[in-house]
């Protein structure tokens, strides 16, 4: 049949039957913007429970060495103290690691400034990467280095005494577990996400962050099975991708 015979077949039919082609045309034209409209409205909810789980930084991952409970989350504490120093080094060879922080922490009973204290603080300890990895801007000064008696605080924690903390000053702490007395000088304050987010889970806000190296404040340490020696231990390792 000849092209342009079957087009004037066809517009005759569509002339004679109009209710007929026009509720195809509008059925045609339904379908289509249904199938738009779902698939513009399926990638936008991807992308937003991508950005709430990620929390804006899908390439950080917490590794913890745990049984997963009914969540299949892993505790925001950490887990079994397992990783040792060993392990954190291995974890940074591999290929695609970009950044590899060990966290633990340190109970501290009081932390003193200027003749005056505050009760019980917790002190995180990790490596100075450990703000690459959880997006901690500084607002001045600059990341505590390995080996130096340094801290490092939030805002808030500049703010829990009556004299308002400041990089350059030197505070106090003092071990809840055998009550030594450390100094240490605040070399950098930050300011960003707070430790009560991890893996887009809100926490109580943002409280008051030490933050220090774990040489030479961290202690805890634990018999290597595979270099067979005494090496620090931690409960998490934060890695960016």
């Amino acid at each position: 049949m000849d092209v342009l015979e079957g087009a004037r077949i066809s517009w005759r039919n569509v002339r004679e039957h109009k209710l007929r082609s026009t509720l195809t045309t509008l059925g045609v034209i339904i379908g289509v913007a249904a199938v738009i409209t779902f698939v513009t409205l399926g990638a936008s909810l991807q992308q937003d429970i991508v950005s709430t789980v990620a929390g804006g930084n899908a390439a950080t991952m917490y590794v913890t060495a745990q049984t997963p409970g009914e969540s299949q989350l892993p505790s925001l504490g950490g887990g079994s103290v397992v990783f040792t120093q060993h392990d954190v080094d291995q974890i940074r060879e591999l290929r695609g690691v970009e950044v590899a922080a060990p966290e633990s922490g340190i109970a501290a009973s009081s932390v003193a400034y200027n003749n005056s204290s505050v009760g019980r603080q917790w002190i995180t300890v990790s490596s100075p990467g450990y703000f690459r990895v959880r997006n901690l801007d500084f607002v001045s000064g600059r990341p505590f280095r390995l080996g130096e008696r340094e801290v490092v605080l939030n805002r808030p924690a500049t703010e829990m005494f009556a004299d308002n903390l400041s990089v350059g000053e030197t505070i106090s702490f003092t071990r809840a577990a055998n009550d030594e007395v450390v100094n240490a000088t605040v070399v950098g304050v930050v300011a960003g996400q707070d430790e009560g987010t991890v893996l887009g889970i809100q926490g109580d806000g943002e409280q008051p962050r030490l933050y220090a190296p774990t040489d030479p404040y961290y202690e805890r340490t634990v018999l290597s099975p595979n270099l067979r020696t005494r090496q620090l231990v931690y409960g998490r390792v934060l890695v960016t991708a």
